[in-house]
């Protein structure tokens, strides 16, 4: 009996010692551990930190595009309400032009020695300055009833 409880003694002491000198490395272990989850921590929040900077880039970018999207709408209904102001204006004009070409035609004059013939009169109306001939120093040249003598006749054309 006292050599079984003299091993189990021996067994006990060397099974202290061995936890003796496993606590070390066990603790240093730890630590190592400690230390990884640390730095996975820390990488998972700087991808968090990573996304929300990204989604808010994301964000004011479309809000940019949204904003240029909206200053080319209003520049081009800008330039379309110019556009119409133009041709109003233009169509303004061309009423005033119609307006003052009509104002100052003789139709709109009262026509003078208006003669109505009936079937019993054929006398012609007494002259009027209307249609009369012009004095031969205002009519204008004769036109060419045939070909010019300076001119050769048609065999020279210019082709």
């Amino acid at each position: 009996l006292s050599a079984s409880k003299d091993r189990l003694k021996l067994h006990d002491q060397v099974m202290r010692a061995a936890l003796k000198r496993s606590d070390e490395p066990r603790a240093a272990a730890l630590y190592q551990a400690d230390l990884a989850i640390q730095l996975v921590n820390e990488k998972l929040r700087r991808w968090s930190d990573e996304e929300q900077i990204l989604a808010e880039e994301a964000k004011n970018m479309s809000l940019q595009q949204e904003k240029e999207r909206l200053a080319r709408q209003t520049a081009e209904l800008e330039r379309q309400r110019q556009q119409q102001e133009i041709e109003r204006q233009q169509q303004e004009m061309s009423r005033q032009r119609e307006a003052a070409i009509q104002w100052g035609r003789p139709i709109l004059q009262q026509p003078v020695n208006i003669v109505f013939n009936t079937p019993g009169n054929s006398q012609p109306p007494p002259p009027t300055t209307r249609g009369a001939p012009l004095p031969p120093e205002q009519a204008p040249p004769p036109l060419p009833s045939s070909p010019q003598p300076d001119r050769p006749s048609g065999s020279s054309r210019r082709k």
